[in-house]
């Protein structure tokens, strides 16, 4: 703990990293495959995540990094720890989608232009 730092402000921070991590497996699982750092933050951010701090994505990383259930995979993004693919490839996209996770994989290439549209994970 740090100094001054009371037993309300642990269980808060403990909160804000389960709600994260629960957040984030959510979003994974609806697209099917790793999830970029900035596409992940966007899409927490419409789910009503809040993220803070004075970089957002450096503090949605540590928050990630220290979630038991996920794991950062080098060149594609956010993955669930029993989801990996072999390094260099993406996991292969569920076999049963909805709607929502097409939707958010189709906007990989609006990402690129910077047209960025995460309404459809929200729910």
């Amino acid at each position: 703990m740090h100094g001054g730092e009371g037993i309300e402000d642990v269980e808060a921070r403990s909160g804000r990293l389960a709600e994260t991590e629960l957040a984030a497996g959510e979003i994974i699982r609806a697209v099917g495959r790793a999830v970029p750092s900035p596409t992940m933050l966007q899409a927490l951010a419409a789910k009503g995540v809040e993220i803070g701090g004075k970089d957002p994505m450096a503090t949605m990383s540590a928050r990630l990094s220290r979630a038991p259930s996920l794991e950062f995979q080098r060149g594609l993004g956010w993955a669930l720890k029993s989801a990996a693919a072999p390094r260099g490839e993406a996991a292969d996209p569920a076999p049963e989608q909805d709607e929502s996770a097409a939707s958010v994989e189709t906007t990989n290439d609006a990402e690129r232009r910077g047209e960025v549209a995460y309404d459809n994970i929200a729910s």
